[in-house]
């Protein structure tokens, strides 16, 4: 209860419910984080599907679903690691669980507001797309905001720091994956260039 209760008060009052996160050390947010995630990706596609489509922002008949869920998965774990790891070097105050909370929680204006905005297309025309990218960037300056604030209040930084400690945490995300992505190439390459090896090698 006392979760759900932190989840409402991050969209009015969110120092206090950050700060709620540190009084509650010692709670099980992993948990809680699931639950939210899970509500994120469901609302996506729930956007996704009840969006107008003369105003929508991806094509139905195109759409990777798997692929959308994702990629909003990855981004909420990636922050939560990075933001985890680097306050950790740089004197941060929060637990990993706390973090992925907190980057769960900075999710909300998403999890509440992608399905109205959704609902509301349906008495717009193509000419009032700018309205419908209005909201939704909207719902991610406020989205970015409550990162950002989440990272300041728990880490207890000052706003130059947690500008600092955000801007390094994005590159180590890309340095990752990008790694990541170089290994699962060369893998994939090395593997493809054994089978040939052993294709030749029984073929003769």
């Amino acid at each position: 209860m006392e979760m759900l209760k932190i989840a409402a008060v991050v969209l009015y009052h969110p120092t206090d419910a950050f700060y709620l996160i540190k009084r509650n050390r010692g709670k099980n947010f992993i948990l809680p984080s699931i639950v939210l995630i899970l509500s994120l990706v469901i609302t996506r596609v729930l956007f996704i599907l009840f969006t107008n489509y003369t105003v929508a922002e991806v094509d139905l008949r195109n759409v990777d679903m798997v692929s959308e869920i994702a990629v909003y998965s990855w981004v909420l774990f990636s922050w939560a690691i990075a933001s985890y790891a680097i306050s950790a070097i740089m004197s941060g105050s929060t637990f990993f669980s706390e973090a992925l909370y907190g980057t769960a929680l900075a999710a909300m204006p998403l999890i509440v507001f992608q399905i109205p905005i959704a609902m509301s297309t349906w008495v717009m025309g193509n000419s009032e797309k700018v309205f419908l990218d209005f909201m939704v960037m909207a719902m991610w300056v406020w989205t970015i905001f409550l990162v950002f604030r989440g990272v300041m209040v728990m880490n207890e930084y000052s706003f130059g720091k947690t500008i600092g400690v955000c801007l390094i945490s994005v590159i180590f995300i890309v340095i990752f994956w990008s790694v990541l992505l170089m290994l699962v190439i060369f893998t994939r390459n090395l593997i493809d260039f054994a089978s040939g090896l052993f294709q030749e090698f029984t073929t003769t």
